[in-house]
């Protein structure tokens, strides 16, 4: 009868956990939908602003819809990718499976990213492709080949800049 209870108080316990570990990825989910404007970051060592702004590229711009994450702002085509929230993982983590990139990865290349909200205040860290393996910090150093975006809410007081923040 005690190992009865026992194995019973563990069910429990498992089962609130998982249901609360669901909520915050369905809070975290819905706290990401709209628009985010690239603030600051760093790509591979180097500012992301000087890079986009050293390749003609304008200002970087993430919409989550749904599950659906698009980014804009290089110049081509938007990139679009199917995301899953891992928030059980620390630091939480995303999924990216690419629906397009304009011959960038092949549609249904995975991506594992670390994501991070505060406040209005969304930081990424991405690889740059498939082949990186899921960073689990939020840095960019030389010859690591992942990206780390920090990005705010653009709200509709926003006016559109010419150049990302810290190129200003």
């Amino acid at each position: 009868m005690e190992i009865a209870v026992k194995v019973a108080l563990v069910c429990i316990v498992f089962f609130v956990s998982a249901a609360a570990h669901a909520d915050e990825s369905t809070d975290d989910k819905s706290r990401l939908q709209g628009v985010w404007a690239l603030s600051s970051g760093e790509t591979n060592g180097r500012p992301l602003g000087e890079v986009l702004r050293k390749k003609g590229l304008s200002d970087l711009v993430i919409k989550f819809s749904g599950d659906v994450m698009t980014m804009t702002g290089f110049g081509t085509p938007d990139y679009t990718y199917r995301f899953t929230l891992q928030p059980m993982v620390q630091p939480k983590g995303m999924r990216l499976v690419t629906i397009e990139t304009q011959g960038k990865a092949p549609k249904g290349s995975i991506l594992h990213c670390i994501y991070e909200m505060k406040g209005e205040t969304l930081r990424l860290c991405l690889p740059s492709d498939s082949t990186v393996e899921r960073p689990n910090k939020f840095e960019a150093p030389s010859g690591s080949r992942l990206s780390v975006l920090v990005l705010r809410r653009k709200t509709d007081d926003d006016s559109p800049r010419s150049e990302p923040a810290e190129a200003r």
